[in-house]
């Protein structure tokens, strides 16, 4: 008849546990009430489980970028000194060039 949670639910909200069949309109009006505050309850539950998962998903997903945007940083930062080493071998070349022209 009635669920565990049900029967301890009518008992919290101060309800008097039906114990016979047919139910009264009262207790099925406290009955309707508890099982709709039981519904909302597993309702919630079930959203803040969503959002807690989704938030995980986020802060993977943005240690993940955190960690790729920084090994870029080092890639550019290396690529910014070969290029800088290769302008300047290329400005030797080319004074070493002028130098063999004149």
């Amino acid at each position: 008849m009635l669920t565990e949670e049900e029967k301890r639910t009518l008992i919290a909200e101060g309800y008097p546990v039906p114990t016979k069949l047919p139910l009264t309109k009262q207790e099925e009006k406290s009955l309707k009430k508890v099982r709709r505050k039981i519904k909302n309850k597993i309702s919630a539950q079930e959203s803040r489980r969503k959002k807690k998962e989704y938030m995980d998903g986020l802060e993977r997903r943005v240690t993940m970028l955190a960690n790729e945007n920084s090994s870029y940083r080092d890639r550019l930062t290396t690529l910014e000194d070969t290029n800088r080493e290769l302008l300047k071998e290329l400005q030797r070349l080319q004074a070493l060039l002028q130098l063999q022209g004149s």
